[in-house]
């Protein structure tokens, strides 16, 4: 009888001895084709392989290829590293920085499914965001399109602020409302543009904390935070940047083949004849003589001088060349080129890239876009935006020798000095052509013997601003006799105008907060006399405006005291004195000005400090060192608070004012009978009695002096 065998693995290798084998490498092969994880790839290569630019994502649609800008594969390595928990990027605009984190988002969406934050300054720049980058990146690119459904689409439960996808959804929201950050466990925090975030987010506290907040859950988190600077001491990015391990990146020489970086110093675009030339920027090679011979160049130079390196000896290596290279040659520059970390004792990845390395900005477009700087303002943007630096306000400090260059320079002085006997001194003064109104500072000195100190500013047209005169009253501000010298002085001062008519000062701003009960009582019997004696303090709040909206009232001597906002003063007028005069806005010191005086005027420095509640930060001024004097600057800025309160609040007209000061002829002899003539150019009355406080006015500015309190007068 014959056996069939039933064993189909039998009839199968009866028939055909290789179709067992082929049969089984078949299953073999496809069983490991579905089950062997994809090649293990980063950031940089998966987005190489996946990422598809959009049309809207610049004027290079088509696939995605870091080797168009060599600086971005390190930014994506370090981004997708499981042992790297935040990474930080300064950057320059059309570097290539919304690229960069659009390419993280992505891998992350398709290779490591997450939930993901995305912050941007404000609502209207998250939707921004997702309409113009994220929904076409989604769109153009088939590996995200395959997991994110279209909002359109039927249960797809997308809009346009959260998109969801298998294992994770990304979320973009506004940093200024503290709700979009409740209820949200996140993984991934993309932080984009943090200098326009808010300091305080509805006094609840920083957006960065808030955000932060969010990833406490995770051991596996990262933020990565992105940003053009802005303010120094105030840019958040600058802030954080410093706390990495900057890295910066190297160029190679085309010539030379040694390493440096590209600095807008090292970027010449001036012709033969030595004019700017635009269209001929070019680079050149920093290693010459003069470099390569200075100790603290070459400690600049990250990529050859290390914590332990010889100088002497590195010197011995290096080439001289100092030759230019042109704007074609920065494609190879770019790509021999490598990222050297300047703290690498630091834990945190950070990036530093300015324009001048970016393949889309030419850098006859930056030379261009800088000889064509007018104004502080747009020198600011350039430093900011283009070369990716915080921008330091020089003019929240001046110095001595600025203003001693001033007074040399100009060599101002008054037509005519007239000479007054006050008390004991002799006091010479007199009206500079251009004023029309004076104003005094008064601040009282308790310290030593005491004494009380006087400066006259003169002002004109847009504020145009003339030092008249200073002096010193010395005695004990707790007795008498130096207030009787000092209403002496009000009542007896004048200054003579280039005809020799006498001008007199119009309003006077006294510190009152020391000595403050004598000080009441000399303003209120100096106003009885019909002087514009003005009682002031500094207002408390830092922010507060330099014209106080009204006066609070001292009921016990019947005397109002505006709150000034002195540090907003100061703010102002210290730029201004860098101002070359003439002009609006310029200051004039009068030839033989002590080197003691000028040390005065420049003896504060606006300082950054932080609110211990809420963290926002704000400008301060203060003493340069404990040690130097203040009191004409102090006195400057209350002359400067004594015209706020005399022109804008009666609108005289200063133009007008000039004029009649500058024309006033002085008295003539009174003949027998004749009734003398007033001897001052006439001037509007600026004077004001005591005032009960009352409701606060919509317009500090509408009507006269006295509307919203002159009712009330006593």
């Amino acid at each position: 009888m014959k056996v069939v065998s039933t064993d189909w693995r039998e009839k199968v290798t009866r028939t055909s001895p290789s179709a067992y084998s082929n049969f089984v490498a078949t299953i073999t092969d496809s069983i490991r084709q579905h089950l062997t994880p994809p090649p293990r790839l980063d950031v940089a290569d998966w987005s190489n392989e996946n990422r598809i630019l959009s049309k809207l994502s610049g004027p290079e649609p088509g696939p995605y290829r870091w080797q168009r800008a060599p600086y971005q594969r390190k930014m994506l390595q370090v981004a997708g590293d499981p042992s790297v928990s935040r990474v930080v990027l300064k950057m320059a605009v059309q570097t290539g920085k919304t690229i960069v984190m659009e390419n993280v988002v992505a891998y992350y969406i398709a290779n490591d499914p997450s939930p993901i934050l995305c912050v941007m300054p404000d609502n209207g720049e998250a939707k921004k965001w997702s309409q113009t980058k994220l929904e076409p990146m989604i769109a153009d690119s088939p590996v995200l399109s395959e997991l994110i459904k279209s909002s359109r689409a039927r249960d797809s439960g997308n809009t346009q602020l959260k998109k969801m996808f298998p294992g994770g959804y990304i979320m973009m929201v506004g940093s200024q409302s503290e709700a979009a950050f409740r209820m949200l466990s996140i993984r991934i925090l993309m932080l984009d543009e943090v200098d326009a975030y808010p300091v305080d987010v509805e006094g609840v506290g920083d957006p960065i904390k808030l955000a932060r907040g969010r990833l406490s859950n995770w051991w596996n988190k990262k933020e990565i935070m992105s940003s053009t600077p802005t303010i120094k001491d105030l840019s958040r990015i600058d802030e954080e940047f410093n706390k990495t391990d900057q890295q910066h990146f190297y160029i190679m020489c085309p010539h030379c083949k040694q390493f440096q970086l590209i600095e807008w110093k090292n970027m010449v675009y001036k012709n033969k004849d030595g004019e700017n030339d635009p269209s001929s920027a070019r680079f050149a090679c920093q290693f010459i003589e003069e470099n390569i011979e200075d100790d603290e160049w070459l400690k600049d130079n990250h990529y050859y001088v290390k914590p332990d390196t010889d100088l002497n000896k590195l010197r011995k290596t290096l080439k001289k060349c100092g030759k230019e290279s042109s704007e074609s040659k920065k494609g190879w520059m770019l790509e021999h080129g490598v990222w050297v970390e300047h703290v690498p004792e630091a834990v945190t990845p950070g990036f530093y890239l300015p324009s001048m390395y970016s393949p889309w900005v030419s850098w006859a477009e930056l030379a261009e876009e800088w000889t064509e700087i007018r104004t502080n303002h747009e020198r600011m943007v350039f430093i900011n935006s283009r070369l990716a630096q915080a921008w330091e306000n020089l003019d929240d400090r001046i110095e001595p020798h600025d203003l001693a260059e001033r007074v040399e320079r100009e060599e101002y002085d008054a037509d005519i000095i007239q000479q007054t006997n006050i008390g004991p001194q002799l006091i010479q003064h007199g009206c500079p052509t251009g004023v029309g109104i004076l104003t005094a500072g008064i601040d009282i000195q308790e310290q030593g013997e005491g004494r009380i100190e006087i400066g006259i500013w003169g002002w004109g047209i847009g504020e145009e601003w003339w030092h008249v005169m200073s002096t010193i009253l010395r005695g004990d501000v707790k007795q008498d006799d130096v207030w009787r010298q000092l209403a002496e002085f009000i009542r007896k001062i004048t200054f003579p105008n280039v005809n020799g008519a006498s001008v007199g000062c119009q309003a006077w701003c006294i510190d009152s907060g020391a000595m403050t009960d004598r000080v009441y009582r000399f303003v209120k019997s100096m106003r009885a006399e019909g002087y514009n004696v003005i009682s002031v303090k500094g207002a408390k709040d830092v922010n507060a405006s330099p014209l106080p909206s009204q006066p609070s009232l001292n009921r016990l001597h019947n005397v109002n005291t505006f709150h000034l906002g002195v540090n907003q003063i100061k703010s102002l007028l210290v730029p201004r004195m860098k101002f070359d005069p003439p002009g609006a806005g310029t200051m004039h010191l009068r030839l033989g000005t002590t080197l003691e005086f000028m040390q005065q005027l420049a003896s504060e420095r606006r300082i950054v400090k932080r609110n211990k509640v809420s963290g926002r930060p704000y400008h301060l001024w203060r003493k340069k060192n404990s040690h130097v004097r203040n009191e004409q600057f102090d006195m400057m800025v209350y002359a400067y608070g004594a015209y706020l309160l005399s022109s804008p609040t009666i609108q005289i007209d200063i133009p007008d004012l000039v004029q009649r000061i500058a024309t006033a002829q002085p008295e003539k002899p009174v003949k027998e009978g004749d009734e003398p003539k007033e001897t001052e150019p006439e001037q509007p009355e600026m004077g004001y009695e005591v005032l009960r406080p009352a409701p606060k006015r919509t317009n500090i500015f509408a009507g006269s002096w006295y509307q919203g309190w002159g009712d009330n007068r006593r």
